[in-house]
């Protein structure tokens, strides 16, 4: 559940690594993945393909000893893990998730951190060993796993495997593992009120009460995702959780916003050419109800995009034919003057001629 709401808010986490989000959530891919109960694959901003795989077991309350038969099958399943992790492209990780903060576990993380932090099996195993440098406990812890690491190998294939491959598998288990204890289950509940708080902003009225909604619908789709085995991305987990996310709320709504501008104003352009003003308003504001015009308007037939003058509005040169005054033509030249309204210009001497203005002339 925690994944799908760092999916749906784009967020990170701390076992993903630096600058790392969520980009997809894959639940129960055995036989691609031993450790399967969910599979992470998270990404930068930069990248076009996710960089890490993180596979998580989730286990409520394990006693890791080498005695225990489930501790034996969890701790295969996180070496057979390893061993079949490909040496090339995303960084491929594994995490165990217990419910709470667990003795056992805390031992664990404790193994896991230090592992991480050496370079090699010798430095590693000579640090953990060294007198007083490390709690009894963790000393213990370490011993269990080197045991069940071994029952491992056994069971993978590995007859009577020597301790120096029983320690070089356990350090890389324990360098590659992340140990989560979210606190879910009473008496700590904690982490509710912590997703429930960052939901807030996605959720449908941007309230506590929207963001309860979501976080129960997130619950919901954990418990019907696994059964299908789907891998979930944001597009996927937006639309079976539409109902309770804020509308408002898009990934590229500024790439829709300039789409939709652009949209409208190629709508506005092709309207205005083929319907009177009083029609392409109507249908670009979206108004239905019955108006005036509305049942008289006819389409405009198409004309051509070269603008046409009427001929009385044309050059004096021309033959102009006033609508009002003349029923022939005659030249504009020939009419003016004659009848006194004002002298022929010396420049405009012929009707065939260019104008010659005196104003632009060079004289």
């Amino acid at each position: 559940m925690q994944y799908l709401a760092h999916l749906l808010l784009g967020d990170g986490a701390s076992e993903l690594g630096d600058s790392r989000s969520v980009v997809s959530v894959a639940f129960q891919q055995a036989p691609e993945h031993s450790v399967d109960d969910l599979v992470i694959h998270a990404a930068r901003a930069d990248e076009p393909e996710p960089s890490m795989v993180l596979a998580l077991a989730v286990c409520r309350a394990p006693d890791l000893v080498q005695s225990n038969e489930s501790s034996r099958k969890l701790i295969c399943t996180f070496v057979q893990e390893v061993v079949n992790a490909p040496t090339d492209g995303p960084d491929h990780r594994a995490a165990l998730v217990v419910a709470g903060q667990q003795e056992h576990a805390e031992q664990l993380a404790v193994l896991a951190a230090e592992a991480a932090t050496h370079k090699d099996v010798p430095n590693f195993f000579g640090l953990l060993r060294t007198h007083r440098k490390f709690s009894e406990g963790v000393r213990t812890r370490l011993t269990h796993i080197e045991e069940l690491v071994k029952l491992a190998l056994s069971t993978l294939g590995t007859a009577d495997p020597r301790p120096q491959l029983v320690q070089q598998r356990t350090w890389e288990l324990l360098s590659r593992l992340t140990v989560l204890m979210p606190r879910l289950e009473t008496p700590d509940e904690l982490d509710w009120a912590q997703v429930t708080n960052s939901l807030i902003p996605v959720a449908r009225g941007t309230d506590l009460y929207g963001a309860t909604r979501l976080l129960e619908r997130l619950v919901a789709l954990a418990d019907e995702y696994p059964p299908k085995a789907a891998t979930v991305d944001l597009s996927l987990l937006r639309r079976d959780a539409h109902q309770v996310l804020d509308s408002a709320t898009r990934r590229h709504r500024q790439g829709w916003g300039h789409s939709a501008t652009s949209t409208n104003g190629r709508l506005r352009r092709c309207a205005t050419r083929s319907l009177p003003r009083t029609g392409a308003q109507c249908i670009l504001t979206g108004v239905t109800r019955q108006v005036s015009c509305s049942s008289s308007w006819r389409p405009r037939p198409r004309r051509s995009s070269r603008t046409v003058t009427p001929a009385w509005a044309r050059a004096p040169w021309s033959c102009a034919r006033s609508p009002t005054l003349h029923k022939t033509p005659i030249p504009f030249r020939w009419r003016a003057s004659t009848c006194g309204i004002f002298p022929r210009p010396a420049w405009n001497w012929s009707p065939c001629s260019a104008p010659r203005s005196p104003r632009f002339s060079a004289s």
